[in-house]
């Protein structure tokens, strides 16, 4: 990935919205958006590095 671009995340693990988040700020990209539904979480991660 090119610094700039957006990664979307579909995951099923109520423990991936810790998991992400923290991977995420880890890292030093953005975390555009999080959406959640019943079964899932969208992450939209932004590559800033």
């Amino acid at each position: 990935m090119q610094v700039g671009d957006i990664l979307t995340v579909l995951a099923d693990d109520p423990a991936a919205e810790d998991d992400i988040s923290r991977w995420v700020k880890r890292n030093g990209h953005e975390l555009l958006e999080m959406k959640k539904t019943d079964k899932d979480i969208e992450f939209s991660i932004k590559k800033v590095k």
